[in-house]
């Protein structure tokens, strides 16, 4: 019998550091900071829904959790953090627009992209692939991804 060698608690948490904070991995498994943000944003949200109501451990983690998840909403970068220039394009689940972040001079083309026809055209929409393809993709041939966010109707 072969004995798998033990990993120290150490190495074990280390790892997991890694795989949270090390953006420059390839692989469309790991999960960055903000795609754990948006994880605990939607369980939140589901858990605030009238039928967990009357779920004691959910109402307890809703509590538990509820100033933690105000922080994160409030400083997390969302369409406010940017004013409106021009629309340069439109397609079939959204637009491009011309954008300046607020307080700077930076300026950014912003792809909104509705979420209820990217919904309703799921079968044809791939923007998990775009976004990894942004991502990790060649910076010589892709457009740099500076920032990604959402809202209740659109990413």
């Amino acid at each position: 019998m072969v004995e798998k060698s033990i990993v120290s608690v150490e190495s074990r948490s280390e790892e997991i550091k890694r795989l949270i904070l090390n953006y420059s991995i390839n692989d469309s498994t790991v999960l960055n900071i903000d795609g754990l943000f948006d994880a605990l944003l939607v369980l939140y949200d589901e858990c605030c829904s009238t039928k967990w109501k009357r779920e004691t451990a959910i109402t307890g983690f809703v509590e538990y959790i509820r100033t933690f998840i105000s922080r994160i909403k409030q400083n997390r970068i969302n369409r406010n953090d940017f004013e409106t220039i021009k629309t340069i394009g439109r397609g079939a689940i959204g637009e491009v627009v011309v954008v300046k972040m607020k307080n700077t001079e930076k300026i950014f083309a912003m792809k909104v992209m509705s979420k209820s026809e990217m919904l309703r055209k799921a079968d044809t929409v791939c923007f998990r692939e775009e976004h990894d393809i942004l991502v990790s993709g060649d910076p010589q041939w892709i457009t740099k991804l500076y920032y990604a966010f959402q809202d209740h109707k659109n990413l």
